[in-house]
């Protein structure tokens, strides 16, 4: 009798982690086992909270599949429980796999073609090359699409492009639009798309839809809030096209302040043009002015280059970014105005909300189709009639709010006030009936967990609910954000106690927040800060604290590139500091030093800045301003260092070390005896240094800082390298790079690697290297910390060692031609030789350096080419040498050069 098929199912949560350990079942005979193995390394890899982790380890153990131990966990001095696979839990595996296998899946391949096939034949075939483990597999290739299960075969572009669009559920409806959208998206006439409707109706759901089937673009996402700054979106562009290898001039301050934004915009137009970028804008209408300038010169441009790149607007009303005649007349612009879902597609999503019937068709009479009304109707199936068609606000309030018990409406009603996502804790004020009534509101699907595991209301329902708020809760219930947000660090938790300090009437609070962190806020381009330095003014404060407020609004003021008003604000406190005594005033004045002195260090004008240095640290001592006492003496430290005068370099740093000691340590007192380390290296006291970089590591596995633990790894590498001690050095240059991956420190990594791949290849041998090289790229991509160039291109230099030593073809010069900076490139092409030299074969070592030296000839700088040459030629064999070697020579004379010069004479001289 012929067995009915078999479909692929869904793998519980228990059944992952047995896959996963089952391929770690050699760790259970180690001293010493990686943290992947214990619940918070397991929670992290697959990505669901740590208490659902422990309790399907509570549930594998009763079933004896699994058991714990107490071990020693890498790069940590303290023990934790990890896990391991009993012998009845790998023959479970085993059992569970071979089911797997022969079970059916429908696969979607690059080219968007269906087709049926086992899993089996499914898995062989995203695994030609035995590079992916079975858990891989299954985690990375199988996904869900309307409800079932389907695995993907991703093309090569597919693999080395990412996006960072937003996920989407179930889709209803809308083909008409999502076919106009698509083809604007490949037409090449149309260079601005915008997506219009009132909230709720599934715009950027829509938008997130019509990007999933892009390739061959890169994707910019972003979310413009109201307290958005034109220099927020400008870093954050930047970033985006530097993560994905492209070098922008260094004009300006380029990451922290943005000046002169002609120019700014047109070289990020350039940058975003050669990735064939698409830019997203949602809730554009919240957007400044600034903002929507910049985007209508962006526009401009886009349209007189005839660019491939695309910009989306998403917006609840037309953006002034273009006349209306250039939609009618096709120039250009695609507008897509959302309405309602048509019928169909509305009971559809009604009957997934199981309402069928006349109750479908009644509903759909009043939600006339808004996407975001039949969600919350299905809340409260049967109500309705005539009063719900005259608002959708009218319908949440009496239909949602007044149904809801008093504790689910006042719990809304609060959570509606945060404005940005918040955690569970938030809801603590109201004791555990506000954690019940928070379970109760996520159920009905008020409240929704996004992936990262916070929570957040949907816009629609948060103005509405948020404007049903009494005045007397509002201030209530600002107190209570105000006091989260105080369990909160980071730049974002201090601007949100502002502001709910402002709203509580906190003004003491709210003063002493803008005192404390203004600087930082204005230096990230919020435009808040305006509006508060106004209030501030407003109140009765003292004069240095009015000094404060003007340092504070200086730097609002260099975001926004006003230099002149910038100029006559720091006049001004400098009139005002004069003749001032007082510790308040003192304060004031470090603050002022340290910011000229920074200044000088950046002009280059060192001994000025270290009298600046040397007066802030005078104030500081006699005010008994401790934490910049330090600050200031590790600053010149580093000058010192800098300056080649290492005993001044340790007394400061021995100074600052003892003052952040008894203040209570934390990481600044751990980069401070990194940097007394550094010192005594430099000077040539090797034992004391490397005192130094252990008591370092010590400090940071206390407190739990990866990534200086990390850096104080490395260090004590280098001096191990030196010794000779290349087995031990390595293995610390293995555990420095995993430290900097779980901090999110790519570029370290990479560079790291690059920098001692031959003694890696020298003690792993080339299989262990590989391994090891794989196991990070993989890292970098899957668990997608590192950002920053390397995670998301695919043409990264981990991806060309693993190529070459694969015997795959490498993109050398898609890998060179991200680097338009001269000393960007040269970094990069050094490292990356070096590495390739260790494990190429010949022609491909030459492949290398000619695509090195096509993307450095059109550099403007011709040093890079120089540098090229040089190693190439002193690689390079025979006659083939001399002439690069020559011509390294000649080209270095001419622009004098001098190192490059003579380094090519003395291999001219030996090779003779």
């Amino acid at each position: 009798m012929r067995r009915r098929k078999e479909y692929m199912r869904r793998m519980t949560l228990e059944e992952k982690i047995l896959f996963y350990l089952y391929e770690r079942r050699g760790l259970a005979e180690r001293y010493v086992v990686p943290e992947d193995v214990t619940q918070a390394g397991l929670s992290e890899l697959l990505g669901v909270k740590q208490s659902h982790i422990s309790r399907a380890l509570t549930d594998l153990k009763r079933r004896g599949l699994v058991y714990e131990r107490t071990s020693h966990i890498v790069g940590t001095k303290r023990r934790k429980k990890a896990y391991f696979l009993t012998e009845r839990g790998e023959e479970e595996v085993r059992s569970l796999r071979e089911d797997l296998l022969g079970r059916y899946i429908t696969v979607r391949d690059g080219n968007g073609k269906y087709r049926e096939w086992t899993v089996g034949r499914f898995l062989r075939e995203i695994n030609d090359r035995g590079a992916l483990s079975f858990f891989e597999m299954i985690h990375d290739h199988i996904q869900e699409e309307g409800g079932h299960l389907v695995g993907v075969v991703k093309t090569r572009q597919q693999t080395e492009k990412s996006t960072d669009i937003p996920p989407i559920g179930r889709f209803y409806g809308r083909k008409k639009e999502l076919a106009r959208i698509e083809e604007a998206l490949h037409a090449e006439k149309i260079k601005l798309i915008t997506v219009i409707s009132l909230p709720g109706q599934g715009k950027t759901t829509l938008v997130s839809r019509s990007l999933r089937g892009i390739t061959d673009r890169h994707i910019f996402w972003y979310n413009i809030y109201p307290w958005t700054g034109l220099n927020t979106l400008l870093v954050s562009l930047i970033s985006f096209i530097e993560e994905r290898g492209l070098r922008l001039p260094k004009e300006g301050a380029w990451g922290e302040v943005v000046v002169k934004e002609q120019k700014v915009t047109e070289r990020i137009f350039e940058a975003l043009a050669r990735l064939n970028a698409i830019v997203v804008l949602d809730n554009f209408h919240s957007a400044e002015e600034r903002i929507v300038e910049w985007v209508r010169i962006l526009f401009s441009m886009i349209v007189e280059k005839n660019s491939a790149m695309k910009v989306i607007l998403i917006s609840r009303w037309r953006p002034p970014v273009y006349p209306t005649y250039q939609v009618e007349m096709g120039k250009g612009v695609l507008e897509v105005i959302l309405e309602g879902l048509e019928k169909e597609s509305a009971l559809q999503m009604l009957a997934d909300y199981g309402i069928r019937g006349r109750e479908a068709l009644k509903a759909y009479d009043i939600t006339r189709g808004h996407p975001l009304a039949i969600q919350l109707y299905s809340l409260r199936p049967g109500k309705g009639e005539e009063e719900l068609r005259t608002s959708l606000k009218k319908y949440v309030e009496e239909e949602v709010l007044d149904s809801l018990p008093v504790e689910e409406r006042r719990l809304l009603q609060y959570l509606s006030l945060f404005r940005l996502p918040f955690k569970e804790r938030a809801v603590s004020p109201f004791g555990e009936e506000g954690f019940e009534a928070l379970r109760r509101l996520r159920r009905k699907m008020l409240i929704r967990e996004r992936s990262d595991g916070l929570l957040e209301m949907h816009e629609l329902l948060k103005e509405i609910v948020s404007s049903s708020v009494m005045d007397g809760w509002r201030r209530e219930f600002s107190e209570k954000i105000l006091d989260y947000y105080r369990g909160e660090g980071g730049i974002e938790a201090a601007v949100e106690r502002i502001y709910f300090a402002m709203k509580a009437r906190r003004w003491e609070v709210f003063l002493s927040e803008l005192l404390r962190w203004g600087s930082d806020i204005a230096a990230r381009g919020y435009l808040e800060i305006g509006e508060w330095l106004e209030l501030a003014r407003e109140m009765k404060v003292s004069e240095w604290e009015r000094a404060q407020l003007d340092l504070i609004e200086a730097e609002h003021l260099i975001t926004r590139g006003e230099l002149e008003r910038v100029q006559r604000l720091l006049r001004r406190v400098e009139m005002r500091v004069k003749g001032r005594r007082g510790r308040g005033w003192k304060k004031v004045k470090i603050h002022f030093l340290e910011l000229q002195a920074l200044t000088n260090v950046e002009r280059g004008v060192e001994e000025e800045a270290l009298k600046q240095y040397r007066e802030s640290l005078r104030i500081s001592r006699e005010s008994e301003e401790h934490i910049e006492e330090a600050k200031i003496l590790n600053n010149m430290g580093v000058l010192y260092l800098k300056g080649g005068k290492y005993n001044e370099a340790i007394r400061c740093f021995k100074n600052a070390e003892k003052i952040l000691r008894d203040e209570g340590g934390g990481e600044q007192l751990i980069t401070v005896v990194l940097n007394r380390g550094d010192a005594l290296i430099k000077k040539g006291e090797i034992r004391r240094g490397k005192e130094a970089y252990r008591r370092a590591l010590e400090m940071a596995e206390d407190i739990g800082t990866k990534a200086l633990q990390g850096v104080a790894m490395e260090r004590l590498s280098e001096i191990y390298f030196s010794q000779g001690r290349r087995s031990e050095a390595v293995d610390l240059v293995k555990e420095a790079i995993r430290y900097y991956i779980n901090a999110g420190e790519g570029e370290r990594a990479t560079n790291l690697l690059l920098r001692r791949f031959k003694e890696v290849l020298k003690i792993y041998g080339r299989e262990g290297a590989l391994s090891f090289v794989r196991e990070l790229n993989r890292g970098i991509g899957w668990r997608r910390v590192l950002g920053r160039r390397f995670a998301e291109d695919g043409k990264s230099a981990l991806t060309l060692i693993v190529k070459v030593m694969s015997g795959e073809d490498a993109d050398f010069e898609g890998y060179f031609e991200r680097f338009d900076d001269m000393e960007e490139f040269v970094r990069r092409f050094t490292l990356l030789q070096r590495a390739i030299r260790a494990v190429a074969p010949e022609n491909t070592i030459r492949k290398m350096y000619s695509a090195a030296r096509f993307t450095a000839e059109g550099l403007p700088d011709k040093h890079p080419l120089t540098i090229v040459l040089l190693k190439w030629g002193e690689w390079e064999r025979g006659k083939r040498s001399l002439e690069l070697l020559r011509e390294a020579k000649e080209l270095a004379e001419r622009i004098g050069f001098l190192s490059a010069l003579r380094r090519a004479e003395e291999i001219l001289k030996k090779k003779r």
